[in-house]
């Protein structure tokens, strides 16, 4: 396995545990919990996706900047998809940032169920593209 598909299977697993993460505070009423969660399943996923093309970026902003231009501009992936980004990364901030701030169950259930979407859409572009496959 070279470098770059270590570090594109680590950050896939690092985005299928967050899921998980997301799933288990979601069932337990955690929805601050399972907003932050979702969001880095989002971001590890992201990530990946970055890695696999050569890209490298640390900082959420770097990675939301560099995810569109790599990605949705091109048209490698739907547009849709860099709005969850982007939608993820703001309510991660709420969630765990700001004083009184709760997410409730509606909230908590569409962040994951847009992590889910993300995920599976990115491990169908680092298939087909870049012919990762990830069980």
């Amino acid at each position: 396995m070279t470098k770059t598909e270590e570090i594109v299977h680590y950050r896939i697993m690092k985005a299928k545990d967050e899921l998980k993460n997301s799933r288990l505070n979601f069932e337990n009423n955690l929805f601050n919990s399972s907003v932050s969660a979702s969001y880095y399943a989002i971001f590890h996923a992201a990530r990946a996706l970055l890695g696999a093309s050569g890209v490298i970026t640390k900082k959420h902003s770097g990675v939301i900047h560099q995810f569109s231009e790599q990605f949705i501009k091109t048209g490698v992936i739907d547009l849709e998809f860099g709005k969850i980004l982007a939608s993820a990364f703001k309510n991660r901030n709420d969630s765990d940032y700001l004083d009184f701030y709760f997410a409730d169950a509606s909230d908590a259930e569409m962040q994951l169920k847009d992590a889910e979407s993300f995920l599976n859409n990115i491990l169908q572009v680092l298939k087909v593209k870049y012919s990762y496959n990830f069980a």
